[in-house]
């Protein structure tokens, strides 16, 4: 099995951010008894003691654990791009930070890698075999839409398009984020892969949010949902070919990058 690591971007997580490193922590020394991993938590500009907690982690285990912070709140695909841009594994696995896909998820995405030879794995709670539980009704209607439209825009080709939680080749996965669009980046990389004809697997997988999530959750506002439904909606574009997929890969403008090589605080622009 090739070695993998797994990156976890957490923002303003609170109490439960303990509980989901606890578990992956846990989950990721069984399942790579060989130790050929690495686990990579990005905060992206929390005002809790998000520092604090992951960094008990890391002293425990600093082998395996890594820990790097954004001075600033820069958005999720921005951590996720600090996070693969450090990645010394040839796979790099993208999972939540409230684990809404249990961590065995990561050994299914991994095992699927290495087993057929794709360019990416998915988890998809929308092909057969895979479960959705404890969503929220609204939540969950606008992401039924939204899989549904891409997935009809892929000609069915895909299931799920939207969920971020996958496993990349690595290299792959940097080049996609130098690349990316204003589209939604989650299934704007499909549209990418499948106009690369890259190799993409499926895995079915349950996702469940945590209840401290659902009773958190509350309605998305106008300017979250218009600015979401416009990245599908660029996305879809894209898979009908009403737009280029990719603009061809190389660095973007404005994506973030360390400051130096290694762990520490992230500052400076491409």
């Amino acid at each position: 099995m090739r070695g993998f690591s797994v990156v976890l971007p957490v923002y303003e997580e609170g109490a439960a951010l303990r509980s989901s490193l606890e578990r992956l922590v846990t989950f990721l020394h069984s399942f790579a008894s060989s130790g050929d991993w690495e686990l990579i938590v990005v905060d992206d500009g929390s005002s809790d003691d998000t520092a604090t907690l992951v960094e008990a982690f890391r002293s425990a285990d600093p082998v395996h654990v890594r820990f790097l912070q954004h001075p600033a709140n820069l958005g999720l695909t921005a951590a996720l791009e600090t996070g693969s841009a450090v990645a010394t594994k040839p796979v790099v696995v993208v999972v939540d930070a409230d684990l809404s896909y249990a961590p065995e998820t990561i050994g299914a995405l991994v095992s699927a890698l290495n087993e057929t030879g794709a360019a990416c794995a998915l988890a998809s709670p929308y092909m057969r075999g895979g479960t959705v539980g404890n969503v929220p009704f609204g939540r969950l209607a606008a992401s039924v839409i939204a899989n549904r439209l891409l997935s009809w825009c892929a000609a069915g080709r895909v299931k799920t398009l939207t969920g971020m939680v996958r496993a990349y080749d690595a290299q792959l996965l940097c080049e996609l984020l130098a690349s990316r669009t204003d589209a939604d980046f989650n299934s704007w990389s499909v549209a990418v892969m499948l106009a690369s004809k890259l190799p993409l697997v499926e895995v079915p997988a349950r996702l469940s949010w945590p209840e401290h999530r659902r009773l958190e959750a509350g309605r998305l506002s106008f300017a979250t949902l218009r600015t979401r439904t416009i990245g599908v909606l660029r996305s879809a574009a894209c898979l009908l070919g009403l737009r280029p997929a990719q603009a061809g890969f190389g660095p973007l403008g404005g994506t973030f990058v360390p400051s130096k090589l290694g762990d520490g605080l992230m500052s400076g622009h491409r």
